[in-house]
């Protein structure tokens, strides 16, 4: 049950927990750890069930080469992984606390300026997706749109509630509508939605210099966040999961001493008196009572992390993992 319970918790890691656990290994030096962490978080991304900020996404390559720059980096490799950074978020801020102000800084600004005067790419959304929603880089899209020539993460939340991903620089066009395995009906015609959130929350802000507040968006652009509310199913499943873990742990080192305790006391019964097996009994109870309370409680908060939704023919059930 606890190795069970340990992958599920792992599965329920997402994309922005590996990025911050790969910065947190680079602050302590251990650059293994650290690249071990973003190639998680470059592989789970087309498979997480949900859009994923920009930010997030950019600080997959921006660590990178934040890696090679401790390390040396002799063959300059890190101007391509920054440059990637770039094209998915190029506002995004210099970490001094990883590499203080120099010539990597000054190589990452001049960097910016060169992606951000790329050509843009038509990211190829389809005009008509039904229910469907349209991510690349965490921003909603739609027929039309562009993006900076590069490396970007297309996503499409489909009308059963999932959301399906792929890598791709858009050299070929993407055929959207078939990453939903239950397909999409487009001729159903949704409003525009002035709440459609292009921006889904960034990461702590690593500059050390003070950013001009942006300027108020238009009538006509959205620039609603999106706002998530709530602790997450993650959370929800790693908490379930540690009562979970105590109450086996309560069982192990309470319920059967406790239990042993009054099993001893039956069969030598001239051992103790009526006061003492009263005692043990009420010992055992209460060990026993109190571990199945903590058991259900912790099955209870991860259970709520599925959820049964229609697809297709029939129902699914989704969750974190």
């Amino acid at each position: 049950m606890i190795l069970w319970l340990s992958a599920l918790v792992a599965h329920g890691q997402s994309v922005a927990d590996d990025v911050a656990a790969a910065r947190d290994a680079i602050l302590r030096e251990d650059y293994e750890s650290a690249l071990d962490a973003l190639d998680s978080a470059e592989d789970r991304a087309p498979g997480e069930n949900a859009p994923i900020a920009a930010p997030v996404l950019a600080g997959i390559p921006y660590l990178r080469g934040i890696v090679l720059v401790r390390q040396g980096d002799p063959r300059d490799e890190a101007i391509e992984r920054w440059r990637d950074t770039l094209a998915i978020q190029n506002d995004l801020p210099w970490d001094t606390a990883l590499v203080p102000n120099g010539d990597e800084r000054a190589l990452f600004e001049a960097l910016r300026k060169e992606v951000e005067d790329r050509d843009a790419v038509d990211v190829g959304a389809p005009p008509a997706t039904g229910l469907a929603r349209l991510y690349v880089d965490g921003r909603r899209v739609r027929s039309g749109d562009t993006a900076l020539a590069g490396r970007h993460l297309a996503q499409i939340t489909c009308p059963d509630g999932t959301t399906r991903g792929r890598w791709t620089d858009f050299d070929k066009p993407l055929r959207w509508l078939k990453l939903c395995p239950g397909g999409v009906d487009t001729t159903i015609l949704v409003a525009a939605d002035e709440g459609d959130a292009d921006d889904l929350g960034l990461l702590p802000d690593w500059s050390d210099e003070p950013v001009e507040a942006a300027p108020v968006a238009g009538p006509t652009e959205n620039v609603a966040r999106v706002d998530r509310g709530g602790p997450s199913r993650t959370v929800l499943l790693a908490s379930g999961g540690a009562l979970v873990a105590v109450g086996l742990a309560l069982d192990l080192f309470w319920v059967l001493p406790a239990y042993s305790d009054v099993s001893d006391a039956q069969s030598n019964p001239d051992t103790v008196t009526r006061a003492e097996a009263d005692e043990l009994t009420a010992s055992y109870q209460a060990a026993r009572w109190t571990t199945i309370g903590v058991l259900g409680a912790g099955l209870a908060v991860a259970g709520t992390t599925l959820f049964v939704h229609p697809a297709g023919p029939g129902l699914a059930i989704d969750g974190v993992w």
